[in-house]
């Protein structure tokens, strides 16, 4: 039992779902424990902005330190240039 815990435990940080772990846990971590949002519509513009950063100006180690924005869209790119 103890033993089927832990691999539960671990695991859930591998494939897609830990993805989102890892996203969320830089997004607490890079953005909202460093400001005290007054309201809702600040929390949102903030977390908007931040997104913004993350895609767009945020190397990721996984990436190669490219951004996703880069990866995504160089792939879009390309593509497009084969279609063509």
């Amino acid at each position: 039992m103890e033993r089927d815990f832990l691999a539960h435990a671990l695991g859930r940080f591998h494939g897609p779902s830990g993805r989102k772990w890892r996203l969320w846990r830089s997004v607490k971590y890079e953005d909202v424990y460093l400001h005290a949002y007054r309201d809702g519509r600040e929390a949102r513009q903030r977390l908007a902005d931040y997104f913004t950063f993350y895609n767009g100006r945020r190397g990721h180690q996984s990436l190669d330190y490219r951004t996703p924005d880069e990866v995504y869209f160089g792939a879009c790119a390309g593509e497009l240039s084969t279609a063509a």
